[in-house]
C-alpha cells in the first residue's frame, strides 16, 4: 500500500470517528430529551464498531470505560450540586455516560491532534464544555439552573481532558516504540 493510499485512509477513518461522535452527541442529547435516552447508547455502538477496525482497539476501549467512570463520578457531582440537573435521581444519566464513552472512543482518532498538544486539549476542552452543556439545555436534555456556575465545570474539564489527552500521548508513543522494536526484532 503506498504512503498516500494509507493517508487517505487515515484522513477518512478520523473523519468517520468525527461523524460517528457528533451523531452520538445528538443522539443521545435529543434521545434523552424525547424520552429516548437509549438512543445515545445506539449510536455508542456504531462508534464502538469502528473503534475495532483500528489496530489499537483495545486502548479505545480501555478510554472509553475510564471517561465512563470519569463522566459518571463528574457528572454526578455537578447533578448533586445542583449546577446541572438531569430527569431522574442524583446521577449522572445513562446518555451522559455515553457521551463520555464516546470521548474515550475518539482521544487517538477524531480528537488525536491532541495528544501531543495536552495543555491546549485541555483548554479548549475547558472552554467547549460550557457551551455543550448550555446546548444540551437548549435541546431539553438538562437543566441549567445558574449557567454562570458551568464556569466550574470549564475549570474541572480543563485538567482533567489535558490529563487524558497527555495519557494518549504517552500510550500512542509507547504503542509505536513497542511496534518499532517488534519489527526489527
Amino acid at each position: 500500500m503506498t504512503t498516500r493510499a494509507l493517508i487517505g485512509m487515515t484522513i477518512s477513518h478520523v473523519a468517520l470517528n468525527a461523524v460517528l461522535f457528533q451523531v452520538v452527541w445528538f443522539a443521545a442529547v435529543l434521545g434523552a430529551a424525547h424520552g429516548a435516552p437509549w438512543l445515545g447508547w445506539g449510536a455508542l455502538a456504531l462508534l464502538a464498531a469502528q473503534a475495532l477496525t483500528t489496530p489499537h482497539w483495545r486502548i479505545d476501549l480501555a478510554f472509553a470505560v475510564v471517561c465512563m467512570a470519569i463522566g459518571f463520578l463528574v457528572d454526578s457531582m455537578w447533578s448533586w450540586s445542583g449546577i446541572l440537573v438531569y430527569d431522574g435521581p442524583g446521577l449522572a444519566p445513562g446518555w451522559i455516560v455515553a457521551l463520555w464513552a464516546a470521548v474515550g472512543l475518539s482521544l487517538n482518532h477524531s480528537l488525536g491532534w491532541f495528544r501531543t498538544r495536552a495543555i491546549l486539549g485541555g483548554i479548549a476542552a475547558g472552554a467547549i464544555a460550557p457551551l455543550s452543556y448550555l446546548a444540551g439545555e437548549r435541546l431539553g436534555a438538562v437543566n441549567v439552573p445558574v449557567p454562570t456556575l458551568l464556569g466550574w465545570i470549564a475549570l474541572v474539564w480543563a485538567p482533567v481532558f489535558a490529563i487524558l489527552f497527555a495519557l494518549a500521548g504517552t500510550l500512542d508513543h509507547h504503542t509505536k516504540t513497542t511496534v518499532v522494536r517488534e519489527e526489527r526484532s
